[in-house]
């Protein structure tokens, strides 16, 4: 294995970008292969592995497993209507121009897991600027339900606040605050101590381009944690690139802990890297720079090298606001985590993490044009 490509391309690339720096941690089969910190100005080695991010919508395959978990134990159906759980969903609107109709097919479960239920990522509509600041996560996704659906649910892809609805459908139907749930039922089963929906704490701060290219400093604000008593099932974990990557092994693993014992099975560790879209919600997907991809239970999943991509079909993940990144794979139990804290950076997701994932695979087999 020999990593010094990648190594050259992310310490150039940073110094180009004007990050405030990053971590990338490669394992394979649970143990740590590649391990490299950078912080701009310091050349400090260790700031970034540690440290606690934001790390924006890498929190919805988290939210996927914690479904998942709730799925193997019954208390969840993927064909359960939304309705069951919050009754402001059972009769929807869709809106087409400036005109309403009644849609005719209830939200399901399984259309939030792969974002076919027709909400959008509108943040900033008149709903979610007028909430009260105290409204916890089940009175905002109570509200949510006054906004019209985008299309009829199940019949195109939309990338929304689906694992929003979706936390908060695990709240009513347990009982109990997310935060608990997934500190019960996975943060503490991966011994990740430094994961929460809390804003305790030091959090690295998140910085942002301006539209003249310059970086400015956005402090520890999420913009979509909508409320002081709003835990984001899709964007609002706090994490460190340490305590991810023992989320990322746990897929890779094909849902297995270290000690070889289940967290969940085989068969539904498949969900995350299952495919889902046909042709035309594929093409509603491809405006995501996810050339090659289809998407599965809260990640993208590779379908096809014709794009170009090193890794093999079924390679799944996600990556964050900030440009945080994740690749699993399951075929090679193969696991990487790419932290930073960049807002609205254009190359990120088109250039820098298709060459993080290119590069990890030539360093692994030393592959050069083939897919492995």
């Amino acid at each position: 294995m020999q990593f010094t490509e990648l190594e050259t391309f992310m310490l150039n690339s940073a110094e180009k970008r004007d990050i405030s720096g990053y971590c990338i941690i490669i394992h394979k089969d649970g143990k740590e292969v590649y391990k490299k910190s950078y912080a701009a100005h310091r050349g400090d080695d260790t700031a970034y592995g540690n440290s606690r991010h934001w790390v924006f919508s890498m929190t919805k395959p988290v939210t996927a497993l914690m479904g998942v978990i709730l799925l193997e134990k019954g208390i969840i159906s993927l064909d359960d209507e939304l309705s069951r759980f919050f009754p402001e969903y059972s009769q929807m609107f869709i809106k087409e121009g400036n005109t309403l109709h009644k849609s005719k097919q209830p939200i399901l479960l399984r259309h939030l897991f792969n974002m076919t239920a027709g909400l959008n990522y509108d943040i900033f509509c008149p709903t979610i600027k007028n909430l009260d600041r105290n409204a916890t996560t089940q009175e905002v996704i109570r509200e949510l339900a006054k906004e019209p659906l985008d299309f009829e649910p199940g019949t195109a892809f939309e990338y929304s606040l689906c694992f929003d609805v979706l936390a908060a459908v695990y709240e009513k139907a347990t009982g109990e605050k997310i935060s608990g749930l997934y500190k019960k039922y996975i943060f503490d089963k991966l011994d990740m101590k430094n994961t929460s929906f809390v804003p305790d704490g030091n959090i690295s701060p998140v910085f942002y381009l301006t539209d003249k290219n310059e970086v400015q400093n956005f402090g520890n604000k999420n913009i979509y944690v909508f409320t002081d008593n709003y835990e984001s099932g899709g964007a609002g974990l706090i994490s460190t690139a340490e305590d991810y990557i023992k989320f990322a092994d746990l897929l890779s693993n094909k849902g297995r802990l270290k000690s070889g014992e289940p967290l969940i099975s085989e068969r539904s560790s498949e969900l995350f890297y299952k495919h889902y879209l046909d042709n035309k919600t594929l093409n509603r997907f491809a405006p995501f720079c996810k050339e090659g991809y289809s998407y599965g239970f809260g990640c993208r999943t590779l379908v096809s090298n014709d794009c170009g991509a090193l890794s093999p079909c079924g390679e799944f993940g996600w990556d964050g606001a900030a440009g945080s990144y994740v690749l699993m794979d399951a075929k090679n139990n193969i696991s990487v985590v790419y932290i930073q804290d960049l807002l609205f950076e254009n190359d990120i997701y088109d250039v820098i993490h298709p060459k993080i994932r290119d590069l990890t695979y030539k360093g692994f087999f030393n592959c050069k044009e083939e897919a492995v």
